[in-house]
């Protein structure tokens, strides 16, 4: 990440009753033609994403997303990625 993005840390919060998260800040030269910001709170508990917020270039408007009831190395079954044709479906060789 530090490769492609401007990332600054930027204190804690506590977003949830006793559920504290780390935010940091990144910004990338590709992207801020249309975002000015990313912001990412951290759950220092799991290090999984609690929450990301989208700043919008010259706006101020913004996109808001909390993640809640996070579950974390679930067994999910093989069935889940076998591909679920419709009978009428085409099967097209890819070019290469």
């Amino acid at each position: 990440m530090k490769k492609n993005y401007e990332i600054a840390f930027d204190g804690e919060q506590d977003l949830t009753a006793g559920n504290f998260t780390s935010r940091a800040d990144s910004q990338s030269d590709e992207m801020r033609s249309q975002i000015s910001k990313v912001q990412v709170w951290i759950d220092e508990s799991s290090w999984l994403p609690a929450q990301q917020k989208f700043l919008e270039a010259g706006s101020g408007d913004y996109l808001l997303i909390r993640y809640s009831d996070i579950k974390k190395n679930l067994k999910i079954d093989d069935s889940r990625f076998k591909p679920d044709w419709p009978k009428n479906a085409t099967k097209i060789k890819p070019r290469g």
